[in-house]
């Protein structure tokens, strides 16, 4: 993969981050999908991290 395309990677992991947040936070903590919707915006964030974290070393 091509630095450009890793940009343009992270670029579209942080809006999907971005859009994931405000699905949970439209989701009543109280709904029981909040919990799995939160357990999947945590991982989306982590390896958007991670991916951030490689570019950084570059």
């Amino acid at each position: 993969m091509t630095v450009t395309e890793l940009l343009d990677l992270s670029k579209d992991l942080n809006q999907l981050c971005a859009q994931a947040e405000d699905i949970v936070n439209s989701v009543p903590q109280n709904d029981p999908s909040h919990e799995r919707l939160l357990e999947h915006l945590r991982k989306l964030q982590s390896i958007t991290q991670e991916l951030n974290d490689c570019q950084e070393r570059r």
